[in-house]
């Protein structure tokens, strides 16, 4: 099975997880597509709570990665008010964590989505990085899209590319 094929099989997955945190007519799955090229590094799950799988490209290793594709899926709570009150919650950790060293930017904005990067500087370990992001509200769940390279200024028609498919990726609900 070729990387993206995974890849995509991999997505379906997330109905799967849907399924058991929503009724089963009400389900729901992210519709997005990346380029060939990616394997899974690590994934982690809780059924009915939240599905998390990290991408690495082929010859990466997940410990040692130049880029990093990470589809999310969480379960809706209460704990989720909107895209930009959980944007503002994961800035104000990353603020605590590492003070002054993030720049942010939201690049879109709509009532069910936040379409943002950021970039950092070294902190706390880590190494520089840039970010372009993507978080999706559905009904039942909450999806986010993330894109990472370890350098501070990603290439301009890299981070074109990601936010052009980060912007058409859809939540889709089964019937």
């Amino acid at each position: 099975m070729n990387s993206m094929t995974r890849f995509l099989a991999l997505i379906f997955i997330l109905s799967g997880v849907s399924a058991t945190a929503a009724p089963r007519d009400n389900t729901e799955h992210l519709d997005f597509t990346s380029d060939q090229g990616w394997k899974l590094g690590n994934s982690s799950e809780v059924r009915g709570h939240y599905l998390i799988m990290e991408f690495i490209r082929e010859g990466d290793d997940i410990n040692n990665w130049k880029e990093l594709m990470t589809v999310q899926n969480f379960a809706k709570s209460s704990g989720y008010r909107s895209p930009g009150q959980t944007l503002d919650d994961l800035k104000a950790a990353r603020e605590k964590r590492c003070p002054g060293a993030t720049q942010w930017n939201v690049i879109d904005q709509k009532e069910n989505s936040i379409l943002y990067e950021w970039q950092a500087k070294p902190c706390d370990g880590e190494p520089e990085q840039h970010e372009v992001a993507r978080i999706l509200y559905g009904k039942h769940n909450v999806f986010f899209l993330h894109y990472a390279v370890k350098v501070y200024q990603m290439p301009a028609d890299a981070r074109a590319e990601w936010i052009k498919k980060f912007s058409e990726a859809a939540i889709v609900s089964g019937r």
